[in-house]
């Protein structure tokens, strides 16, 4: 059921704009078959216990990780903006998806492009680690605040919770 909800997170956000469309998935329950390029090895260190390999065809997402663009030398003049672009995204899919998604580190978090002449263009993707709000019923505001938070966290950490609070402020949510 888990493999399910992760494919149902991904195309809410595909819906909404904030993750790559998603073309077709299947679900492979033979190690072998579902790690052909990896050795056997690494199959039978990571995949003990593991039934069941999700697989999906999506859009390709031009542009790089936010980690990766966290190390460039432009991060510090467009810091700023990616986070507020990423911040809109995850309160747009926490608000009108109902989804909070747990995992927004660095390498899930898509920067389409360094060079844009708008706002920047940013995509989430992996929702392997993410939940519907409906699933926290009193601590659902709570949960949001965190996810959006840990969003924050990856261009300005330290400044997260003063961020959020601001943001949420002034865009009057809970």
């Amino acid at each position: 059921i888990e493999v399910y909800r992760a494919v149902c997170y991904s195309l809410i956000a595909a819906h909404l704009g904030v993750g790559p469309r998603i073309h077709d998935m299947w679900v492979c329950t033979d190690s072998k078959l579902a790690c052909a390029e990896f050795t056997a090895e690494w199959i039978n260190e990571r995949t003990i216990g593991c039934a069941l390999f999700l697989f999906m065809v999506m859009d390709s997402v031009p542009g790089e990780t936010i980690q990766a663009f966290t190390r460039s030398r432009a991060w510090k003049k467009r810091r700023e903006e990616v986070t507020e672009a990423l911040f809109d995204k995850q309160l747009l899919l926490a608000t009108k998806g109902g989804v909070l998604h747990f995992d927004a580190v660095g390498c899930n978090l898509m920067l389409h492009s360094r060079v844009w002449t708008r706002r920047p263009q940013v995509s989430i993707i992996d929702f392997e680690y993410s939940a519907f709000v409906s699933d926290y019923a009193e601590q659902a505001d709570e949960h949001r605040r965190t996810v959006l938070e840990l969003t924050v966290a990856q261009l300005m950490p330290g400044h997260e919770r003063c961020y959020v609070a601001e943001r949420l402020r002034e865009s009057k949510q809970p």
